[in-house]
């Protein structure tokens, strides 16, 4: 609701190490544009290392309509993801630059979005709405986290795959900063592992709950005697159009819901009316986590003149990579012509199983890297381990050759030669 500015957030934090939390005051590799719990839309197929996606609220964000409740101002301790019935969020932009009850631009990246297209008029039943976003993280990362930023009207609590992660004091804006400021944004951190679902679906379920004006500083429980609860401040004469704009645009008629009660009819019950104000949410974060390197390994690849053809160029490659140098490296080099262009990588840099992209997850795949003067090589082979079923079409062999940022060779089966992938390690003291 629009009124006047109000207290600084008190946060309750829910979290052992690290609570989440998101606020607001009341009034107030891609993934698909719309978004469902049976097709996450945040999925990542990630490299060893630091791996990141963005959260935003948006046109895409999921608003679940089965999960409204008029006349709820309350915190469930917990709060299970609903699995079917969401839709898209409405954008509340283009409401708002016609008329806006006084929230500051939203954060780069996100919209405000809300229960209705005009919920950011003077249009909404006070209650309880429910907004999620589903994203997933790939099986044996280690260090999640989720960092969130948000701005509201009213108040906002946040559930990470039914968790409580943190909530503001259920409260009207009575006191600078509002919810729905820059000032009075929160910003929020969830870092125990627990609280997230490793290799599966994560659910951020975002609970708005839109109070009456000036709640809860009325007289009586809501402003009067059941069952007619009043408001304790009028509709606002003016809003802005836009963010930033003198706040010039009257308020009535166009933006308030016609023959608005200054009262709530039937406290919690389904057709509840009365104090309609404005709503909405918006927020923006970050979820990373860490890909532990593939595991160590010291048995080695061999790969006797392979030979391919791509757009009319012959191919040709041969080496070994793999097990241990007597300086602590690895041992191995490698041999590439392509279309008479040669290519000498004298030492390997990296040799593993593939952790992500072409050949993963396959045991029998090895990946291998290494310079050639300034050209940066990545090698990725397969060897079948069961061999003497005939080379080399019949085998199962395949290769893959990347130089620089091309590839030059998609992954097929060479033409001639043989992929032998040795079960052992070599080098000093094998």
């Amino acid at each position: 609701m629009r009124r006047f500015p109000s207290v600084a957030p008190v946060l309750s934090l829910a979290l052992a190490a690290g609570a989440l939390t998101l606020a607001a005051c009341s009034d107030g590799t891609t993934g698909p544009t719309r978004r469902a719990i049976s097709s996450p839309d945040l999925s990542v197929v990630a490299g060893p290392g630091a791996n990141t996606l963005t959260i935003a609220s948006d046109a895409s964000t999921q608003l679940c309509p089965t999960g409204q409740v008029n006349g709820d101002y309350t915190v469930p301790a917990s709060y299970a993801p609903i699995l079917a019935g969401c839709v898209a969020a409405p954008s509340l932009m283009p409401a708002l630059a016609v008329y806006n009850p006084g929230w500051d631009a939203p954060i780069t990246g996100s919209s405000w979005i809300g229960p209705t297209a005009n919920s950011s008029d003077y249009r909404t039943t006070p209650g309880r709405f429910v907004f999620q976003e589903t994203f997933t993280l790939p099986a044996g990362v280690t260090n999640p986290s989720l960092h969130l930023t948000s701005m509201a009207d009213n108040v906002v609590a946040v559930y990470l795959n039914g968790h409580l992660v943190g909530t503001q004091t259920v409260q009207d804006c009575n006191t600078a900063p509002c919810n729905w400021s820059v000032a009075g944004q929160l910003t929020l951190t969830d870092n125990t592992a627990s609280d997230f679902v490793i290799g599966g679906t994560n659910i951020l379920t975002v609970l708005l709950i839109d109070t009456p004006i000036g709640f809860p500083l009325l007289t009586g429980p809501l402003g009067g005697p059941a069952p007619n609860y009043g408001c304790a401040r009028p509709v606002q004469p003016n809003g802005s159009a836009g963010f930033g704009t003198p706040q010039n645009v009257p308020t009535s008629p166009a933006h308030v819901v016609a023959n608005r009660q200054s009262n709530i009819s039937n406290l919690g019950a389904a057709n509840q009316s009365g104090c309609e104000n404005p709503t909405g949410v918006d927020y923006k974060g970050t979820v990373s986590w860490t890909v532990p390197p593939p595991p160590q390994v010291c048995d080695f690849i061999t790969f006797g003149r392979l030979v391919v053809e791509v757009g009319g160029d012959k191919i040709v490659i041969s080496g070994n990579a793999g097990g241990n140098a007597p300086d602590g490296g690895i041992l191995g080099t490698i041999e590439i012509s392509v279309g008479g262009t040669q290519y000498h990588v004298p030492t390997i840099e990296t040799y593993a199983h593939t952790a992500s992209g072409v050949l993963f997850p396959d045991p029998f795949a090895r990946v291998i890297t290494g310079h050639s003067d300034s050209h940066l090589i990545e090698l990725r082979l397969r060897d079948n381990p069961n061999p003497g079923q005939g080379e080399p079409t019949d085998e199962g062999d395949k290769v893959w050759l990347k130089i620089d940022n091309n590839v030059i060779v998609p992954l097929q089966t060479p033409d001639q030669g043989n992929i032998q992938l040795h079960l052992n390690c070599r080098g000093p003291g094998e």
